[in-house]
């Protein structure tokens, strides 16, 4: 897959203060699909106050509408829009989990159960998953267990209310950033 085939996230910052600093809406792209290194690296810098680190892969997560890098190496960004464009980004890395990945404040450990869970779902050792996973991997596995919990529970009469077809479709697609139109 090249980057021209996937559809990048247009990421919006437009609150008041953004305007009045920048005299309009700042826009800026992101992947959907975080490199799985990325997506824990975010957090754990964030929460460890590391902001050397934490701006260098915020420089790469933030592209261009073609999917270049926004600011090359030798570039920053504002100060005043840094706390925009981090909650904007965690916002949209949120959206891959429907729950908190750090209940206990551990990274270390929530990164791990999630890599191992991954591999042994898919049958790969953990490196495998942390070299090439994406956020689409830790989206399409976090649905597969949800639907096995709903089966489980519908077969042992628990009452339970499961996304209909339509719904889950309508869900990927909007993770994938496409219709099932679009892609066929």
């Amino acid at each position: 897959m090249q980057l021209s085939d996937i559809r990048l996230t247009e990421i919006i910052l437009d609150d008041p203060i953004v305007i009045k600093y920048f005299g309009e809406p700042v826009t800026f792209y992101i992947r959907p699909d975080q490199n799985i290194t990325t997506y824990f690296s975010v957090y754990q810098y964030q929460e460890k106050g590391i902001t050397n680190d934490l701006m260098s892969i915020i420089k790469t997560i933030i592209l261009n509408q073609d999917g270049s890098q926004l600011l090359n190496e030798n570039e920053t960004l504002p100060t005043i829009i840094v706390p925009y464009i981090i909650r904007a980004i965690t916002q949209q890395l949120d959206q891959v989990r429907n729950q908190e990945l750090n209940p206990n404040g551990d990274w270390n450990t929530a990164r791990l159960v999630t890599i191992g869970a991954l591999a042994k779902e898919y049958g790969v050792l953990p490196h495998v998953i942390r070299d090439t996973a994406t956020t689409y991997d830790l989206m399409v596995y976090d649905v597969a267990q949800t639907w096995e919990r709903y089966q489980y529970d519908k077969a042992n009469g628990k009452t339970t209310t499961a996304p209909n077809l339509e719904q889950m479709k309508a869900m990927m697609a909007k993770v994938k950033g496409y219709t099932d139109e679009q892609h066929n």
